[in-house]
């Protein structure tokens, strides 16, 4: 039997619910006990529980849409991050895996409720109401390849200039476990999907997913969860062409700094690699200029959490003290004791942090 890494969480409250525990019992805040300085944070309060993916509007930046609900129970809400305002945008679609928001507002989702359609859905607003919840608003985007299922998957849209992959196609990390994860690319996703290489993956051999991000060279940073430990590891696809070749793969940060496997990255404009783990702990690398070299990382957040299952930042912005600017927000949430925690927290540069009537944490 398969196990996936984004489903781990939903598998142990199931066991829970099974020995008469309740996966909708009230779940704990989600809360900081440490914060790197030059930073702060605020609480965004979703009302429902986290459920594991984050997407950004790439065309609103006061707009976030995150999976909120009970296992096997998850919609997307919409958040208005100015004042923290919440709604239902989208009916129940089981468990989500993966969120991202297309360049012509659709929005993908990796839907793995192994009794319904494990696949990539398209939400499409055909009556331009603001939500999806009309009839015929969702509906599968495309069928998965080199698997049964797009159970766990993780989802990314790729910018102009990565090699390979045509700006705005989807990315997607599958999780397949053993040596047969992969990322495919998804050309077209708005209009007539297909992938490329056509029934291939761009990368694979890899365990399990976690997380895809892209440098403002245009390298693919991918994180890999092989348990108890993770990595990330930087595809420089040297020749251009629509796969990664031996020797374009190349591990940046080792197990010896994730002990605590991957579940989430994102990467900012300036090269900071910030990761969510099967832990409290968010982290910080910094990518290094030769992407053959290990490094290190060092710790931007510790939380309460048992388990920080999700890591999202505008990457067209930027995170280190000292920047030229625009600022990006760190999101991150996950399981405090395996009830998912109902809140996000925010993470942004103290010199650029707005005034709000939300809790501050420093």
């Amino acid at each position: 039997m398969k196990i996936f890494c984004s489903n781990l969480v939903a598998a142990a409250l199931a066991a829970a619910a099974g020995c008469g525990i309740s996966a909708s019992a009230a779940a704990d805040a989600l809360e900081l006990s440490y914060l790197a300085p030059h930073y702060t944070a605020r609480s965004i309060e979703l009302g429902v529980p986290f459920g594991g993916s984050l997407a950004l509007h790439p065309g609103d930046p006061n707009l976030l849409y995150a999976s909120a609900g009970n296992y096997a129970t998850h919609s997307v809400v919409e958040v208005q991050l100015d004042t923290g305002t919440t709604r239902t945008v989208t009916p129940i679609l089981g468990n989500i895996g993966g969120l991202a928001m297309l360049s012509n507002g659709d929005l993908a989702i990796t839907e793995n409720d192994d009794f319904t359609s494990d696949t990539i859905l398209r939400a499409r607003d055909g009556n331009a109401d603001g939500d999806w919840l009309d009839a015929g608003e969702i509906t599968e985007l495309i069928s998965p390849i080199l698997t049964t299922n797009f159970t766990g998957a993780q989802l990314a849209v790729a910018p102009a200039g990565v090699p390979g992959i045509p700006a705005g196609s989807l990315v997607v990390q599958t999780a397949d476990g053993g040596a047969d994860a992969e990322l495919l690319v998804i050309e077209n996703p708005e209009s007539v999907p297909v992938y490329r290489p056509a029934n291939s993956a761009y990368y694979n051999g890899f365990t399990y997913n976690g997380g895809i991000g892209f440098t403002a060279e245009g390298h693919v940073i991918c994180g890999v969860s092989e348990f108890p430990s993770g990595k990330i590891t930087a595809l420089v696809n040297s020749n251009g062409n629509s796969s990664i070749d031996a020797g374009e793969a190349r591990d940046i940060v080792t197990s010896a700094s994730l002990p605590d496997s991957l579940a989430d990255l994102s990467v900012s404009r300036d090269g900071l690699v910030l990761t969510t783990e099967f832990s409290g702990t968010v982290k910080q690398f910094a990518l290094p200029a030769d992407l053959s070299t290990v490094v290190t990382g060092s710790v931007l957040a510790e939380t309460n959490a048992t388990y920080l299952s999700c890591a999202r930042l505008d990457p067209s912005l930027y995170f280190r003290p000292g920047n030229a600017g625009p600022d990006a927000t760190l999101y991150v949430g996950g399981y405090v004791n395996f009830p998912a925690a109902t809140n996000l927290l925010a993470i942004t540069l103290k010199t650029t942090a707005a005034a709000t009537s939300w809790d501050l944490y420093e």
